[in-house]
């Protein structure tokens, strides 16, 4: 009986330590990634993102952060063009909550749309 409370405790201090070494390791890896970004983005408007002159590295990422187009309730083809979308068009500010442009339909607790 004493050696297998000795062999649980052995196991759940192994557990313990690999879970961690693992905790340690993502947040390394969170701090590497975020200094990939570019030091200042492109401003998005209206759906526009102007990248005209823009120096690209092929080791960092550009957020995407701004004021996107977005079609709520509304499902779009890449086939389909735009013009012929049936539905609302509104400019969300990205990343944010969607809760805002879903008011008439409170009824509901999972949403859709296209950016």
């Amino acid at each position: 009986m004493l050696s297998f409370k000795k062999a649980t405790k052995s196991k759940i201090l192994i557990v313990i330590t690999f879970l961690i070494i693992i905790t340690i390791f993502r947040l390394i890896w969170m701090n590497f990634l975020s200094t990939l970004n570019y030091t200042e983005s492109p401003s998005i408007n209206n759906g526009v993102l102007d990248l005209r002159g823009w120096e690209f590295s092929d080791k960092k990422t550009l957020p995407l952060n701004g004021e996107w187009e977005f079609y709520p309730s509304t499902l779009i083809n890449p086939d389909e063009s735009l013009q012929s979308v049936e539905g609302d068009k509104t400019y969300i500010q990205v990343p944010s909550k969607w809760n805002d442009v879903f008011i008439n339909d409170q009824d509901h607790s999972f949403h859709y749309g296209t950016y």
